[in-house]
């Protein structure tokens, strides 16, 4: 009897035991780490050694550039297939391009913001709304958004009918231009202008004519030389075309890069209302021109180029009519003088004259067959 009971206390211990070791098992079960727990951990750093230099700076997500960023969706981010695997070096260099030249990705505040709505060209009637126009622009200058300040200077530069305003806005855009399209220095978001990256047997000229420019404006921004390039190094171009519009009354030449206003020089035209008005394209480039007098020139003899009495003053761009008065018009071009005195004059044969300088820019910018020139009284 007393062993029976010996048992029955025996037993009962056992079913405590098992009913704890139950409960422990069902507890550590509970909270065991889940392999998928990773995917709410929120997104990886993604270090991306082959992103151009305007990525996303160290120990910040990158996300891809159609990523939602209003936060309604958590974009899926890249991470490292092993975390105990060694991750590359920041300062591991980029590789070479191997797709068409690209916008630089930007950490510059004008890429960060939406696009702007598309520019509206209603004229800026008074003196007052040009000048508030203007003081936006310096105000967005002041802040280093000089994209954002170039089209809207250039708005008012388009629509202003103050002269005034329109000086001042010529001024400006002249600055700015230099500042974003002629020199070297790049800013994000630009649509003016881009980064190319060269590539195997590529040359000045044929990345020129991918862009509507001449190879000369390439080698003036960058300060290289046809044979001095190599494969992967990045060089800035225009997107092309380039245009030229010319007032007869005022003796000026305006240059636009596409609409936006980028340069203004001084230029001699035809005397006795002999350079006709309308639209011109750009025909033949030619440096360092022969001279053929036309009929009605001093001139009667063939003037070889490094000869001073060659009034074509080492470049020529040869013009085609194409609208207006200029239709079925031969002869006519851009050159330059050997009589600079006469230019802001009314003193040619029909043709535009220009300052050495001058000419030398024009002539690297007007591109054959893709630029126009406009003539207007």
């Amino acid at each position: 009897m007393r062993q029976s009971r010996r048992e029955r206390i025996h037993r009962r211990n056992l079913a405590i035991i098992s009913l704890t070791l139950i409960g422990a098992a069902g507890v550590t079960y509970a909270f065991w780490p889940r392999g998928n727990d990773a995917d709410e951990a929120g997104p990886a750093t993604v270090l991306d050694i082959d992103a151009p230099s305007g990525a996303a700076p160290a120990g910040k997500s990158a996300l891809a550039n159609d990523a939602p960023t209003n936060g309604s969706k958590q974009a899926k981010a890249l991470s490292w297939p092993d975390s105990k695997s060694a991750k590359p070096k920041l300062d591991t260099p980029p590789k070479a391009a191997s797709q068409p030249p690209t916008f630089a990705q930007s950490r510059n505040p004008e890429a960060e913001k939406p696009p702007a709505p598309p520019q509206k060209e209603a004229p800026l009637g008074n003196e007052g709304a040009s000048q508030d126009a203007l003081r936006a622009a310096t105000q967005l200058m002041q802040s280093g958004r000089l994209i954002d300040a170039r089209a809207e200077v250039n708005r008012v530069f388009q629509s202003a009918r103050s002269p005034a305003a329109r000086a001042d806005a010529r001024r400006m855009l002249q600055k700015l231009g230099e500042e974003t399209i002629f020199s070297r220095s790049f800013r994000d978001a630009d649509p003016l202008v881009e980064i190319y990256t060269i590539q195997s047997g590529d040359n000045l000229v044929n990345i020129g004519k991918q862009f509507d420019v001449p190879y000369e404006i390439i080698e003036s921004i960058n300060g290289i030389t046809p044979t001095r390039i190599r494969p992967g190094q990045k060089i800035k171009v225009p997107r092309g075309p380039f245009h030229a519009r010319i007032s007869l009354s005022e003796f000026r030449m305006d240059v636009y890069l596409n609409d936006t206003f980028v340069r203004s020089y001084a230029v001699g035209i035809g005397r006795d209302n002999g350079t006709p008005s309308g639209k011109w394209v750009v025909r033949t480039r030619l440096r360092n021109p022969t001279y053929y007098p036309p009929a009605s020139s001093d001139l009667k003899e063939v003037i070889r180029p490094e000869d001073p009495r060659n009034p074509l003053g080492g470049y020529w761009i040869a013009l085609e009519g194409v609208e207006g008065d200029t239709i079925g018009q031969e002869g006519f071009g851009i050159h330059g003088t050997n009589q600079p005195e006469t230019v802001g004059k009314s003193a040619s044969l029909g043709c535009i004259r220009m300052l050495a300088d001058d000419i030398r820019d024009v002539y690297g910018m007007l591109a054959a067959n893709q630029s126009t020139v406009t003539t207007t009284p």
